[in-house]
């Protein structure tokens, strides 16, 4: 081999080592490359995970909406007015509700918060007459820590207003003080009205027809229902002070009578003293809003032998008549 051949040998094999040293770099970075695009595959597909439990554990806590002891005593907690004590069993072994003291729903249109009864003394809130499993209770509208069982809703808001009319004249210095309730009467009528018409018949020889009207009958049922609720009799010597209202303190009767009684004039002292209440300007709960709790009793699947809209129309018949002698 001449010499011009052997240098054009080693020139080939120069390149192809360059060539080599290339082709080792490429694949070199290309496995460099390979790895890290591995390894971000692997934290992205990492990230995707976590974003997913994330968002599946905020669904679910959405849709089992726990309320927390830190939730519970934030400023801007707002308490529902109905309340079902409830079992901690209910939600036990689900994750996103370890921890709470309860759950708030919406029930036919009103919230309701679902207190665990292990929770009640946390709570701060009072029960009456008691706190019983399963039971549904209603805000005072006096108090916002006292709920009142649906059962007997009613008959203690009434007995909480003829506990004051009793303050009101033991404060007052009355000697004797008497209160009867009665019931409006139930009507049902039919108006009269005129109604024309004609009237068929077959006279001799032939058809006749006569025009004219009638009157529609009325009917008409009706009762009321009587009962002293209670009389009581004092010393009477005690001087009038002004009682502390909560049911009767836009009143316009009983501020008047209070005013008299505790005027310093000395002049023309109240000796006896008669007037009505009307229940229903008194109501603690409208119709509207009776009616809505019934709907909300039903659809949590509350088994009722009332109906607390049908309890407030009744109350709402109802009048007292409050005498006071002093």
């Amino acid at each position: 081999m001449d010499g011009g051949a052997k240098g054009e040998d080693m020139a080939s094999d120069k390149v192809r080592e360059k060539l080599g040293d290339a082709i080792g770099a490429v694949a070199g970075r290309a496995k460099e490359y390979g790895g890290k695009a591995l390894v971000a595959a692997k934290e992205g597909s990492q990230l995707a995970a976590e974003k997913a439990q994330e968002t599946s554990w905020e669904v679910r806590k959405k849709l089992y909406n726990p309320v927390f002891p830190e939730d519970y005593s934030a400023l801007d907690f707002d308490l529902p007015k109905m309340i079902v004590i409830v079992d901690e069993d209910e939600r036990k072994g689900i994750d996103v509700c370890e921890g709470a003291i309860g759950w708030l729903s919406k029930q036919a249109g009103l919230e309701v918060f679902h207190l665990y009864e292990e929770a009640v003394p946390l709570s701060g809130l009072r029960f009456y007459p008691m706190v019983s499993c399963d039971s549904v209770y209603y805000r005072d509208k006096f108090d916002g820590k006292r709920f009142v069982n649906i059962a007997c809703y009613l008959e203690t808001i009434q007995s909480d207003k003829i506990t004051e009319l009793k303050q009101i004249a033991y404060k007052l210095g009355a000697k004797r003080c008497r209160l009867e309730t009665y019931e409006e009467a139930k009507t049902v009528k039919l108006k009269k009205r005129q109604v024309a018409g004609k009237v068929h018949g077959r006279a001799y020889g032939g058809a006749a027809e006569a025009g004219g009207s009638f009157e529609e009958s009325r009917k008409e049922s009706q009762f009321q229902k009587r009962e002293v609720v209670f009389a009581q009799t004092f010393e009477g010597n005690m001087a009038p002070q002004r009682p502390n209202l909560r049911w009767f303190a836009h009143d316009n009767e009983i501020a008047s009578l209070i005013d008299t009684r505790c005027s310093e004039s000395g002049g023309n002292v109240t000796r006896e003293y008669s007037f009505k209440i009307d229940s229903s300007v008194n109501a603690v709960i409208s119709e509207s809003m009776a009616g809505k709790i019934d709907a909300a009793l039903s659809k949590m699947g509350a088994k009722c032998n009332f109906s607390l809209k049908g309890e407030v129309e009744s109350e709402s018949r109802k009048k007292m008549v409050f005498e006071i002698e002093f």
